[in-house]
Parts: structure tokens; sequence; C-alpha cells
């Protein structure tokens, strides 16, 4: 097998006889060894909820943080390699700062992801001109953003056209005015190691993604609550699991309109799982002795 396939698996640009780039499909291999994860969007927010993998207890927890903060109103959680998916949040947040700084608003979460993905995308375009660095390989590594647009589709303006940039601008801030800052539309973005993104309603990554796919196929809908998407997550996790669901090895994160990000801590993850019926509250199923 490695012999049919050498001339092509050491390269990003030749496709193998049966159509395929073998180092991407390499990569989401990669990915599907990952922890899996799970964002569901609702008419008014986005819910994360992703296994935490621990190989040690020797390891503290921050170390294994899979959903990451990028900004105000954005947020994002990855599968798969860890190294590789610090680079790409990293291009995000610098991205996002970057965008308010020249602009004094918020960058739109498909501007955003775009971005991302072109960086991801660079193991194709090895002549870099841009002064850009060129990656010899994909990211093995697949994510998931969530944010909240202000008001406005998040078309992307070249650096050329000054004009439409300030009547953008414009545009976004009397759509503030009008409504509120932060009530545009929820956006939920699944960005792949080949560089590619799409908008969904609902989706998993890792390794029990596929099964988890078909779960949320058959349980979503479009007017879920914020508490039933992330009840939703928590039984659709449950069925890929190989572990039982507890605090310790589970990471929950909403982000909604008019409010910041939040990443839900270990005391509010344990209820959601009594709620949703996954785990049992010890403290009321074990009687006291006195």
């Amino acid at each position: 097998m490695y012999s049919q396939n050498s001339v092509y698996d050491m390269s990003t640009h030749v496709f193998s006889p049966q159509g395929g780039l073998l180092q991407i499909e390499y990569a989401h291999a990669a990915t599907n060894k990952g922890s899996t994860a799970i964002g569901i969007k609702t008419e008014s927010s986005v819910v994360f909820v992703t296994e935490r993998s621990r190989k040690s207890s020797l390891l503290e927890s921050c170390s294994m943080e899979k959903v990451q903060l990028v900004e105000d109103h954005a947020l994002c959680v990855y599968s798969g390699i860890v190294s590789d998916a610090n680079i790409l949040v990293e291009k995000a947040r610098t991205e996002a700062l970057n965008h308010r700084f020249t602009y004094d608003e918020t960058i739109g979460i498909r501007s955003l992801v775009q971005t991302v993905g072109a960086l991801a995308n660079t193991y194709a375009d090895p002549d870099l001109d841009r002064g850009e660095r060129s990656y010899a390989r994909p990211f093995g590594v697949s994510m998931l953003f969530a944010g909240v647009d202000a008001g406005v589709d998040d078309d992307k303006v070249d650096d050329e056209e000054h004009k439409v940039a300030d009547a953008a601008k414009a545009l976004r801030k009397s759509k503030a005015t009008q409504d509120d800052p932060g009530t545009g539309a929820m956006k939920l973005f699944l960005l792949t190691p080949a560089g590619s993104e799409d908008a969904v309603d609902a989706v998993a990554i890792g390794a029990g993604a596929e099964v988890a796919k078909k779960d949320l196929l058959i349980g979503y809908k479009k007017d879920l609550t914020t508490k039933e998407a992330i009840v939703l997550c928590l039984q659709v996790l449950k069925n890929v699991s190989a572990e039982a669901l507890s605090e310790e090895n589970v990471e929950m994160a909403k982000i909604e309109r008019r409010r910041k990000p939040r990443i839900f801590t270990p005391a509010e993850i344990k209820k959601f799982l009594v709620d949703a019926k996954i785990s049992k509250d010890s403290s009321s199923a074990a009687p006291s002795r006195k």
C-alpha cells in the first residue's frame, strides 16, 4: 500500500489516481482521533459541548481546554492535533484584534473563519509573496467557530476599497443604534483541514463525529431553546463517548446575543448532566450517615 501511494502521499500538490489529496485525507484521519465536539445553533445562541480526554492525572485541567475564547463575540472549539490548533486560534485572535483596531468594530464571523481558513490552506501555496509563512502539510485539526455578527452580512472588504469600508461601517453603526449592539444573526461555522468553511446549524467533529451527526439529524430542530440544545449535545455526546460523562471530562460553553461568551464551570456542568439524566446527583442519591 505504501509503495503504491508513496508518489502521492508525500506531496500536497499531486492528486492520487482516485482524485484525492492523500495529505488532506491523512489530516482528516488525525482529526478523527481527537475528542468529540458538538455545536448547535439556535435562534438566539450557539452552544458547544466537547469531551475532554485526560491523558494523565498529572496534567492540570487548564492544559486540556478545548473551548477557546477568540473575542467578546466569538468562540471556537477544536478536535485534532493541539499544537496545530494553537496556531489557528492565535491567528483568529490576532485577526479579530487587528480588525477592531483598524475599523473600530468587531469582525464578522465568516470573515474571521475565512482568514483562518486561508492560513490553513497555505500548504497549497509554497511560493507565497505576501510575507506569510508557508506550511509543508495541512493542519491536522477541525474547528468550530461560533459568534454573533453586528447586524449585517460580513462580506470581506479589500484594502483598496476604503469608501466601501467606510460605508459599511456607517451602516453597521446605524444598525446598532436602531437595534442594540450584538443583536445580529447567530453564526456557526465548520473549518476543515482543507481550509474550507461551511455554515451549519448543527455539527460534530472528532472521533464520534459520524455517529453524532446521525443523532443530530434526528434530534435537531430550528426552534430549540438554549437549554434544550445543551441537553441534546450532552445526550449525543453520551451516545458516542467511551467513558461515562462527568464534570471532569466535559467542557461546555455558549454565546448569546447581547451577552459575552460563557464557559461553564464544573458545578454548572454537573447540574446539566443531572437535569439531562445522564448522571446522578451523588448528594441526593446516597443517604447521609449519622
